[in-house]
Order: structure tokens, then sequence, then C-alpha cells
């Protein structure tokens, strides 16, 4: 993947001091774009002369935020727009005044209380809040995908100016609440470490995850990378789909956003990944960047993927002409005993009273009869008592003489 700048939208904000109270010194700057119910809403700032000298009087022009957006906003249904300090981000009360004209919607932004001299306040917009009259969302990064977060939120700094009214000092450094997120969906790797779409036993897999944080200079969301103590076998797991088996790997992290393959986070297999078979790959939802925002807050996981090896290895020098699995062809019953007929002979070593049984703990004994081409396994209750009222069970721990495991776990009531 090659380094890509994520800009979802350079702001500079607010104010400056105005001789002319009468006139709005951020007055926004809009374009003629048709409004329509299918067009995401945007949104434009006036032009900024600076961040560290906002007026603090609620009725100096000098203290206000200027907002134009592309379309009719429903205002009664609009409440994504708020003033909060760094400090102990509690929200200032704000009057947001809206003016309709044109199919465009502008807006100020006043606070109804005095702002403390010298201190540095965050303008907060999320995104889905932002409604227009259709139910459009903001859509910030131009995507198409409205009312994302973080994508289509914004968080940025301001300063009071000072008593004295100078500047007041650069905002303060924003706390980093973005959270990590997955760009790709999952891949292969060639030895080489070239991309490929085949899933050979010695594939590596990989999927690229970065960080976001905010650029202190313009308020700008960029992308980082990940801690790569955060991306481990504790955070990354790789099963056997239907046994869930736990496969050992490594893990390895491309942290420098100078690199072509920025965010990839590669997964090697200690040992060849048997042919034919089923996995599924987890990205947990724990992994975190270094101010301890995860991936995901909520779920345990983040994603999960699904795939099936290939019957050989990237060379071909291993491999393996079975990898289709055993299943159950036919269940009988006889009395006081049932049996199962597999598709083709199973190995003897994966038969126990652990992998066929009857349910409700009876206890029983096994025999096994070959016939031809095929394994059938009869299991005979102890207590002569009929299996008819029981349920009979297979599990998916069945092999065949190739080493396939069996898909899935079988049960038939009789």
């Amino acid at each position: 993947m090659k380094k890509a700048l994520i800009l979802f939208l350079t702001v500079s904000l607010i104010v400056i001091s105005c001789t002319d109270k009468d006139t709005s010194p951020l007055g926004p700057t809009t374009t003629d774009i048709d409004t329509s119910e299918d067009n995401a809403v945007t949104i434009s700032f006036g032009s900024i002369s600076s961040q560290d000298s906002v007026g603090v009087n609620p009725a100096d022009p000098g203290s206000w935020i200027y907002l134009g957006f592309n379309e009719v906003i429903d205002t009664l249904n609009t409440s994504g727009i708020r003033i909060s300090t760094t400090t102990s981000g509690t929200y200032v009360p704000i009057t947001l005044e809206w003016n309709i004209s044109g199919g465009e919607t502008d807006l100020n932004v006043r606070p109804q209380g005095t702002y403390e001299y010298n201190t540095t306040y965050i303008l907060r917009i999320t995104g889905s809040e932002i409604i227009d009259i259709y139910g459009n969302t903001l859509d910030i990064d131009g995507d198409g995908k409205e009312g994302e977060a973080p994508d289509d939120n914004l968080i940025i700094p301001f300063q009071t100016f000072r008593s004295d009214s100078t500047a007041g000092d650069a905002p303060a450094l924003l706390e980093d609440t973005l959270a990590p997120r997955i760009v790709s969906g999952f891949y292969f790797l060639r030895k080489g470490d070239t991309v490929t779409t085949n899933p050979w036993t010695d594939a590596k897999l990989a999927v690229n995850i970065i960080d976001l944080k905010i650029n202190k200079n313009d308020s700008t969301i960029i992308p980082i990378g990940l801690p790569s103590s955060s991306l481990n076998s504790n955070t990354i797991k790789l099963l056997e789909r239907d046994s869930g088996s736990e496969i050992g790997i490594s893990v390895s992290y491309v942290a420098d956003t100078s690199k072509d393959n920025f965010g990839r986070v590669k997964i090697t297999p200690t040992d060849n990944l048997l042919p034919g078979t089923f996995y599924k790959l987890q990205i947990l939802a724990s992994i975190a960047d270094a101010n301890g925002n995860k991936l995901n807050k909520v779920n345990y996981l983040a994603d999960e993927y699904y795939f099936q090896t290939l019957a050989s290895d990237e060379d071909s020098t291993s491999v393996k002409k079975d990898i289709t699995p055993p299943y159950v062809g036919v269940w009988s019953s006889f009395g006081s005993s049932f049996e199962v007929t597999f598709n083709e002979k199973i190995d003897p070593e994966t038969i126990s009273a652990s992998t066929i049984y009857l349910e409700g703990g009876i206890e029983g004994f096994l025999s096994v009869r070959e016939v031809l081409d095929y394994t059938a396994v009869r299991f005979t209750r102890k207590d002569g008592e009929s299996v008819v009222g029981y349920t009979g069970v297979v599990t998916s721990d069945i092999k065949d003489l190739a080493g396939n495991r069996k898909q899935s776990i079988s049960f038939h009531n009789f």
C-alpha cells in the first residue's frame, strides 16, 4: 500500500477582533451547489487569521464561529455542534443562529456567557448529528459514507486572547481520542512478501491497520503507525474454523509511514497450514494505540475472516491429493446399537468414545468395520436398552487417512 495522507478537512478556526461590530469577520464562503435529497451535507468556514486571538465577550463578533452548509439544514434535529473546554471537557452553553437562504444554510455559533481569557476551547462537530431536511448527514471526507466517526467529525482547538487584548497562547495540545482502524480486508503474501490471491499452505496472511491523530498545527487528521507491542499473538488469532484449535503465529508490523507497505500487519504461521482446511483469522478489538484507544471499545472482535487453503505449498513440493473431508453417509439403528457409515476410510486413531457417542452420558462400546473403501463404526449401549429417543453424535475431530478433519459435528435423532 502506498503511503496515503488522510486529509478529512483542512480548517483553521477562529477568530479576529473586529472594529466594525456589524460585520461578520468570518462570513461563510460557499459555492453554488445543487441541493438534493441525494446530496450529503458539506461544510465551509470563512477565512481565518488566527486561532489564538478569539474574543471573550459574547456580544463581540470576534468571539463567534461562522459555518456554512450546502444544504437546507434541519435545525430542529441538528445537535452535533458543541464547544467544550480542554481541561474537563465540559460543554459551554452556546446559541445557534441559523439563516437559510437560496437552498443553503449559514450558522453563527455564539457563546452564551463570557469566555475565560487566554484559555483553550474546542469546537466539536459530530457528522452524524448534522442533518439536512432530507435526512442526509455530514460527509467531510467526501467518500460517500455519511456521518462516519471519526472521518466526518471535527475537533478544532482555539485560544481566547489575553486580558490585555494581545494574542493568547497557542491552543493546547489536544488529547488523542481517535481510535485505530482496519483499512483493508485480509490478503495473502508469497514467500517474498508480495501480495497473492492464492492461500497456499505456506502463505502468510496480512491485513492493514493504522492509527489516526490530530495534527496540532492545523487540526487535520493524519495516519500514523501503531505501537508494535499492540500487535501480537494475544491480539491476533489464527484458528482452525471447525475444531477451534489455535495455530501458532508470529506477527510483524510496518509502522513507518514512508514505507510502501505502511500499516501492514504480517501474520506468519509457525508451521505450514493443512491443505484443504478452513481457517479463521481474528483481529481482536483490544488492539490499542499509544494512548489506549482501542480498535473497538465495545466488542471482543474487531473483525473476523475465513478462508480455505489450497492443496499444496507455493512450490508444489508438498502436495496432498486428498483434500476432501470425510462425512457421515448413513445412520442406522439396531435396537440397542446405532451405526455410522462414513464416505471413506477413517483414521482409527480418531475413533473413540469422545468422537462417536450417544448423548446423555450413556455408556457404550465401539466396534469398527472396514468395508472396501469406507469405514463403519457401531456404538452399542452397555445397558442393552434401545437407542430410540436418543441422539447420536459424531464430532469434527474425526479424520480420514489423509489427515483431513471432518468439517462439522453431526447429530442424528433415533
